[in-house]
């Protein structure tokens, strides 16, 4: 039985049931990597690997959009393996088991992989539709995200060939990250007073303390 019958796109759910029946922690990423090559295969879909196992999956562009810039659709191989305590589930071996319940997709018992197995997914599903019309395309999958972000550490300078680059890894529901080239953190602190409000609740009012970091105006920097 299809647990995602009737789920739309189609397309991305397909290709998430697939990703989710093939074991992929960090570390353990081959069978899917050797899935997602076969099935570039099957469609004419170019694929490279490095020697980290990333691979690039390539689509020409639509005839209409060869001038324009290419764009990149980037997601990671593997997922974090968590579960219950007293649960037997080995993540090397044994397939994640979604479910659908009261309109959310989880896996009982252990982690989903949507972190990053739905970007797999959406990549995928863009790349074999062939009513898309888009520039050239790019799909990278990378290795070892959870796990220090060995992968993407290792792309080797002008192995991507597009100029705009999506990452499909987000935990923003709605919300799209625009021009984030490097890694920052910022520690910062707020002077607060406290009340209690209705139900005895604490609430936090505002003080006025040092002038807050115009990158992020609720913080006030401590350092860069």
């Amino acid at each position: 039985m299809d647990v995602f019958a009737g789920l739309s796109p189609e397309p991305v759910w397909r290709h998430f049931a697939q990703v989710c029946a093939i074991p992929h922690p960090s570390h353990h990423e081959d069978a899917l990597r050797q899935h997602v090559k076969a099935w570039a295969g099957t469609r004419g879909i170019g694929v490279a690997e490095d020697k980290a196992g990333n691979l690039l999956l390539t689509k020409p562009a639509s005839p209409s959009r060869s001038d324009r810039p290419g764009v990149i659709l980037q997601a990671h191989l593997d997922m974090v393996g968590e579960a219950v305590a007293g649960s037997s589930h080995d993540f090397t071996r044994d397939p994640i088991r979604p479910q659908v319940d009261q309109g959310w997709v989880l896996a009982p018992g252990t982690t989903l992989g949507a972190d990053n197995g739905i970007g797999i997914a959406l990549a995928l599903a863009a790349l074999e539709d062939d009513t898309l019309v888009h520039p050239p395309l790019e799909v990278l999958l990378t290795t070892d995200e959870e796990c220090g972000m060995g992968g993407a550490r290792a792309l080797a300078p002008g192995w991507l060939r597009g100029r705009v680059l999506l990452n499909l890894d987000t935990e923003a529901v709605g919300g799209v990250l625009c021009r984030l080239c490097r890694r920052l953190r910022r520690r910062g602190q707020r002077r607060a007073s406290h009340r209690t409000g209705p139900g005895g609740k604490l609430a936090a009012e505002r003080g006025s303390g040092r002038p807050a970091s115009p990158a992020c105006p609720s913080l006030t920097p401590l350092s860069e």
